[in-house]
Order: C-alpha cells, then structure tokens, then sequence
C-alpha cells in the first residue's frame, strides 16, 4: 500500500508534465476534412456512461466509464492511438485513443509500462463514477473495442445530460479490490490473465427449515460473483414455491442459478428438509414492565408454563434467575415466591432447554418496586421571628423523602399567605433561594409533598412573624455638666432631661420616639438613680449610665445605654471614679445584603439585640 501511494503522488507531480506533453504531441489527423466513419461516440459526463452509435444513429454498445471534472464539454474527432502509453508518469493505460491535446480514452491505469498485472485496482472500482482527471477510463474490453473499431476521425461527442440520454442504459462493472487477481482488469483479453478461469459460485448455510415458518429461499445461501462479490440478490431460483414447511420430515429441492457482470454463470440444486429448530416456547407473563408495592411478595411461577414448539410440557426444566435493582449480576431463584424489598426494577430471566434440538429459550420479566406510601418533608422548622425586610433562602435543606429512603424536591409545592391577605402558589422550580419579607406581621408557608409513584401527598405547615427592628439614637454626655456653681460657691444637684437625649426609629415604622422608655439609671456609685417623666437628678461627680428601650407589636425590642459625665470643678474633675464600662446597646442594622437560612433567623419575640457605640 504504501508502494502504490508513493506512486500515486508521484503521478500527481508529474501531471504538469504530462499535460505540456501531451499539448506538444503530434497531431495526426487534419481537423478541417471529412472523415467517414462507422461509429460515433457519445459521452454522457453526468451518468460516465458511453454510447457507441452506428452509421445509421442507433445505440449499439454501452461503456461504463469513468470522466473527471477537467473532461471538456463538446465535439471531438479520434486523433492517436497507442497500445501502451504514458498517462501522469509513471503509470500508463492500455489501448489509448486520443480525442483532443491531453485528452484519452483509456484503460485504467497501470503502475508498470506493459504490465498487465500491475492494474490500480481502486479506480477500477470507481469506474461509473466521475474519478479521472479528465480523460475518459475504460474497462480493458472497452478500450480494446474502441480502439479496434473506431477509425481516426470517429465524431466524439461529450455532453452533460441525465440517464434518459443512455439508451442502452448504464452496464455493471464487477468490483476487483477484493479479489484474489485485483492487479489485473478481469476483461483484459490477455490469454495470461488469471481471471479467465474464476467463476461464480453458490454456497450453501443451511439446508434444514424451520417447521411451520416462512421459507426465504435466499436466507439460507450466499451467491458470489467471479471476484468474490456478494450478488445474492441477483439469483435466480426455481421450486421455491413447492416448499411446504407444515410437513415435518418432508423434503424438497430448489434450483438456484447466478450470473455476474463478466456474463459468468453458476448452478445449484438445494434438497431442504423440514425440521423443528425452533426454540421452546414460554407463556403465562408479558414481557412489559409491570410495578409492585415496597416490600411485598412476588410469587415469579405463578401461571408461568414452559413447552416445546411441537407441544411438549418443559415446566420442571425451567430454571429462574434474578438480577437485583442497581446490580449487574443474575442469581438463581429456587422456591416460588420472592420479597421486593428494593426499590427499583427487578429483572427476572426464564431460561428453558428442549431436549431433543438443544435449543434454549430465555423470556425476560420486569418488575417496577415502587414506594406509594406518603412522603415526609424536612428542612423545615416551627414558628420564627425575623426582622422586617430580611432575605431567606425557602430552598435551604428543603427537601423531601419517600419512607422506603428515596428524596426527591421537584413535585413540593409551596404555598404562601402573607400577613397583609395577599396568596401564591409555587412550584419547587419557581421557588424563591432570596425571599424577602416585606410586610409586618405573620406569614404562612405551606409546604405540600406529592409522592410521585402513588399521587399521595404530605403537607406541613411553617408560621414566620415578622417584626420590625427598632434602632435608638443616643450620644455619650461628656461635657457641660458641673456639679459646681460659681456663682453661689456652692456645690447643687442637676435636674437632667435624659429622655430628651435619645431618637428612636423602626425600618418599616419610621418615628418610635414617642416609645422610648428609660429602663435604668445608674450613678457613679452604681446605684439606681429615680426617673421622673424622663428627668433625673445628678448629684454625684462620675460617669452615670442611661438604658434606653423601645418595645411594642410587630416591634423588636432595642435596648441602648449611653453614659453622662459630671463633674466638680471646685475639687478638680470627677472625685468618683466609673465604675463600670459603659455598654451601650441597640437593635443590629438589618439592612445588610446577607441572606441568612430561615433555620438561622431571630427565633424569639422579644429579645435584646447588644451593640456598642465609642466616644
């Protein structure tokens, strides 16, 4: 192979040389007189067919043949012959008739100058299809015949047409790549040519048939042509149609004969005999997938028989195998009955042998377990308490299972009724991974689980209450307090509006101040300090610590402390030191982008939420 592809691509460098050449050949013939002839030629581009007519214009020879994308378009006279002749060097072509500068019908190629055995047997096999570079490839035959017959001068016509311009139709050309002499054209006359002795041939498979079938008088043989090919469907056959296959033990003879494309021919008579080949025949189950309950119990014999083609019961040389859901491997069963306790398809395989042909029959059974009990949800908690405007993922560990341990999400239904009235109804798929909560108040999320085997359905409730969070506005007093007044000399309390110090907001609510409750004060001595309508006394040089705090329906309490600096002038500063670190605390900025799981949200009512502001 690898010879001829080096040949092959030395043809095709040499294919400028070749066609200079052949512009330069002589010419031997004068295009300008009339020359009788008794044959024209027509080459019909399209189909590579040539038509040979006579003087008289009837279609008297037809050529298969091979054209190439270069084979010009028109009209041309024959103008050289040679026997032998160089094409794209090296390779050269038998029996040579030159139509035009550069243009030949030919042979098909030969890697050797003379050597007929030396054929390139894969563009034989593409002769009938456009494959040249544009002379016009014959077989052997062909080319001789044109050679020996066509005068110079012969009219040459080249055209595109269609198969209706074949009036002798397209001939059939015998495949050689897979014969045993493919380096020679099997119509070369050449009385060295191996082929004249190869013939088609008959073989036979099989000469039993099944009793009660439809005999096909082909399927039990193989025709092939002189190089080998398979031409089976060309045979000709006779008493094919005296075969009666109900009559057991009968026989018959049938004649088969074949005639390939080299015009050979071959025979043979077949005598059939009518027999029971057929395997054992198993009933009382269809083949169809069929489905059972988790866990019960299958009897696999049950109305299961087993015979033979002619009638025979073979029910106790039936045998019984398994093959588990998710398990590759068949175990034998013995007993009747089975427990499906694997969710999934059973594979059941009934295998019986008759006896007297050895023929074995084997019947599959399939069974769906599936679990139709209800299924169970998890991911989901009892009643929670988050702030206004925060964000959950409703899909968060939200799935749901069948009892047999099987999960599943995509037939849960979510269902929403929110504190203001308004409803929704969700697919799993259309379900929300950032949900917002934007109204104050209760939600209801009901969560349905359909199992989808049985149609069965679970449903639980979530309750989610949604408050809104409550921020207070206070700033540490660190200066303008002074026990000490000048003007008298004298040392006098304060009377101090703490309540007028602090602001209070909900993100939902807007203004809360009017909430506000002082909860605490504590004097530099850690002692509780009396609040009246939001007035207190300060009668000691330290650090006082104010507890703010708002609370109410649909509010979450905030608590913030802040700390209020008095001091003696008279003796220096504060003659108290603090005695505690200020820890001033409020509801956390609930504004942020995090979405927290509802599993992680606030979960109580009322509880204080601690932050701390710095002077």
């Amino acid at each position: 192979m690898n010879n001829v592809m080096t040949k092959t691509k030395k043809a095709f460098l040499a294919l400028t040389v070749l066609i200079f050449a052949a512009v330069l050949a002589p010419i031997t013939i004068s295009m300008g007189k009339s020359y009788a002839s008794a044959y024209s030629i027509r080459v019909n581009k399209a189909t590579n067919v040539v038509t040979i007519y006579n003087s008289s214009g009837a279609a008297v020879k037809a050529m298969i043949c091979s054209t190439g994308e270069a084979t010009p378009i028109g009209t041309f006279r024959i103008q050289e012959k040679y026997r032998w002749h160089e094409l794209m060097g090296p390779c050269w072509g038998q029996y040579c008739s030159r139509y035009r500068p550069g243009m030949l019908f030919h042979s098909v190629y030969y890697w050797t100058n003379g050597d007929p055995s030396s054929l390139d047997y894969d563009a034989w096999d593409k002769l009938g299809t456009t494959a040249s570079h544009g002379c016009i490839r014959l077989t052997t035959a062909d080319a001789k015949w044109l050679y020996d017959n066509c005068s110079y001068g012969t009219t040459v016509s080249i055209f595109y047409g269609s198969s209706a311009d074949d009036p002798l139709g397209k001939p059939v050309v015998i495949k050689v790549s897979q014969g045993a002499w493919n380096g020679w054209d099997p119509t070369d006359p050449n009385s060295s040519n191996p082929w004249h002795a190869a013939r088609p041939s008959i073989k036979v498979r099989n000469t039993k048939i099944q009793y009660g079938s439809n005999f096909n008088p082909t399927s039990t043989i193989t025709a092939y042509d002189s190089a080998g090919n398979d031409v089976t469907s060309t045979v000709s056959i006779s008493g094919a149609n005296k075969v009666k296959t109900k009559k057991l033990g009968k026989k018959f003879k049938v004649t088969y004969s074949v005639t390939d494309a080299l015009g050979r021919t071959a025979s043979k008579v077949v005598t059939y005999k009518i027999v029971d080949l057929k395997k054992p025949i198993i009933k009382g189950f269809s083949t169809k997938k069929k489905n059972r309950e988790y866990n019960s119990l299958f009897y696999y014999k049950k109305k299961v028989s087993a015979k033979s083609y002619a009638g025979k019961n073979l029910n106790k040389k039936l045998l019984v195998y398994v093959k588990m859901p998710h398990s590759s491997k068949y175990i034998k069963l013995r007993g009747k009955a089975i427990y499906l306790n694997k969710l999934g398809t059973y594979t059941f395989k009934y295998k019986v042998k008759n006896p007297k042909n050895k023929k074995t029959a084997v019947k599959y059974r399939k069974i769906k377990v599936n679990d139709n009990k209800k299924p169970q949800i998890f991911g989901m908690t009892s009643t929670r308490t988050v702030n206004y405007k925060t964000t959950i993922n409703l899909k968060s560990g939200l799935y749901a299972k069948l009892r047999s341990g099987k999960k599943f999400r995509s037939s849960i239904i979510l269902k929403i009724n929110t504190p203001n009235g308004n409803k929704g109804t969700y697919k799993y798929s259309k379900i929300k991974t950032a949900f917002t909560f934007n109204q104050l108040g209760k939600y209801k999320f009901t969560y349905i689980a359909k199992n989808p085997r049985s149609g069965k359905t679970l449903t639980c409730y979530r309750y989610v209450t949604v408050v809104d969070p409550v921020t207070i506005t206070a700033n540490n007093v660190t200066s303008g307090l002074d026990l000490y007044n000048p003007n008298t000399n004298t040392i006098q309390p304060i009377n101090y509006n703490v309540l007028s110090l602090a602001t209070a907001s909900g993100l939902k609510s807007g203004n809360l101040t009017g909430l506000i409750k002082i909860t605490s004060v504590k004097n530099p001595l850690n002692q509780n300090v009396a609040v009246s309508n939001g007035l207190v006394t300060l009668d000691k040089a330290g650090i006082y610590t104010v507890t703010y705090q708002v609370s109410g329906t649909n509010l979450r309490t905030a608590t913030k402390t802040i700390t209020i600096k008095v001091i003696n002038s008279k003796v220096g500063s504060t003659n108290v030191p603090n005695n505690k670190q200020t820890d001033d605390t409020q509801t956390p900025d609930t504004g942020s982008n995090q979405t927290p799981d509802i599993e992680n949200a606030q979960t109580q009512d009322n509880v204080s939420i601690q932050s701390s502001d710095t002077n």
